[in-house]
């Protein structure tokens, strides 16, 4: 939305990749608008920079963020996880490849270039808690812009959290949010 519509000097800032029409529509004081069609049609684009961050609501937890790459098989040489902290996704360096970071109750994945595909987002539960099911949220964030949140209780005998996948440079998300 537009800060303030109804001002002479208004701003919207994009926050989710995609196509942007804004019409400007004109009144005078009796409230008959302008018969001039003035569009602006702007394509904003995901950005170069991805970040995913898992974090859980009990300590006794412990949770796995997994962000596996195009063609990829979960567990693979292709998958960012706390045991493959900093993959080797592309053949010209470490420039889009991954880094990953985490805490007790919490842990994130950066990708500074993409590579065109669709990547997949998933939470393994490495060790659930005995005090019964773990709150957790996963945030994707486009250029340190957040753009989606997912939430779910995970029960103590869930395995994993199928999150979501992101198709990149589009920027689309497909919330797969699945608990098995």
């Amino acid at each position: 939305a537009f800060e303030d519509p109804a001002i002479a000097k208004t701003a919207f800032t994009v926050d989710r990749p995609g196509t942007y029409v804004a019409a400007l529509e004109v009144r005078d004081e009796r409230g008959v608008s302008s018969t001039d069609d003035a569009r602006v049609e702007v394509e904003a684009s995901a950005g170069t920079n991805v970040r995913v961050a898992l974090s859980w609501d009990r300590p006794g937890t412990d949770l796995d963020l997994h962000f596996v790459s195009p063609g990829a098989a979960f567990g693979s040489l292709g998958d960012c996880f706390f045991d493959n902290p900093t993959p080797d996704w592309r053949p010209a360096g470490p420039q889009g490849d991954p880094v990953f970071s985490g805490g007790a109750t919490d842990e994130s994945i950066v990708v500074a270039d993409p590579f065109e595909g669709v990547y997949t987002v998933q939470v393994k539960v490495v060790a659930a808690s005995p005090e019964g099911p773990t709150g957790a949220t996963l945030r994707v964030f486009f250029e340190d812009v957040p753009v989606a949140a997912f939430f779910t209780n995970i029960p103590v005998t869930a395995d994993a959290w199928d999150v979501v996948t992101l198709s990149w440079p589009a920027g689309r998300l497909t919330a797969l949010d699945t608990i098995r």
